[in-house]
């Protein structure tokens, strides 16, 4: 793989990576919610779910997933009913500014940016269909696919923490409890919105 390859990728896969979608969506509630804390912890929870989406690439179980149309409407039904749920808990669920809360927030956004990652068939589809088309098809080596398996996930780490820093200077605007319902109920129609088109959408 050449530098002109690795340069070409990373343009790729930051434009996916920066593009708003259901991941930037949650690191931003996130901030702007609870405040700077949490946000590496979710960074971390996203980068490892990505990593382990590479090993299916590296082991070559990616383009069977892609290809295999029960497979990924499958992954579509569990992470859209995924977004869909967590749309809902933040309409109907204002507890998360509770004390006992905060002390549990890195571990939760943890998990929550895992599950999300792991269930959402973009990084799936970017590494099983996009990620190929950057690795010599003559002689494709295992130090390549690793390459640019973990740019993609650096410059997602980098995305998330700097969408999260925003988000959570914007939080001071937040500090009504009318204000944090009202971005909580939007937040939660865009992940039901996000949800519900991958439910709905069939594989071709």
């Amino acid at each position: 793989m050449t530098f002109e390859h690795w340069t070409a990728f990373s343009a790729v896969a930051a434009l996916n990576i920066v593009t708003p979608g259901p991941t930037n969506l949650l690191i931003m509630n996130t901030g702007a919610r609870l405040g700077r804390g949490p946000i590496v912890s979710f960074a971390v929870g996203n980068v490892l779910a990505l990593g382990i989406i590479g090993l299916l690439v590296t082991a070559g179980l990616s383009q069977f997933i892609v290809k295999s149309a029960m497979a990924m409407q499958v992954l579509r039904l569990v992470g859209g009913g995924y977004l869909i749920w967590l749309g809902i808990k933040l309409w109907v669920d204002d507890k998360s500014e509770e004390k006992g809360y905060r002390e549990i927030v890195p571990t939760h956004a943890f998990r929550l940016a895992f599950t999300n990652a792991i269930t959402n068939p973009k990084p799936l589809l970017f590494f099983g269909t996009v990620l190929p088309l950057f690795v010599p098809k003559m002689d494709p080596s295992l130090a390549d696919i690793s390459v640019l398996v973990f740019t993609f996930m650096s410059i997602s780490f980098v995305s998330l923490n700097i969408y999260g820093s925003i988000a959570a200077r914007m939080g001071q605007l937040l500090k009504q409890a009318r204000a944090r319902k009202v971005f909580n109920r939007l937040s939660g129609t865009a992940l039901i919105g996000y949800g519900g088109a991958l439910v709905l959408r069939r594989s071709r």
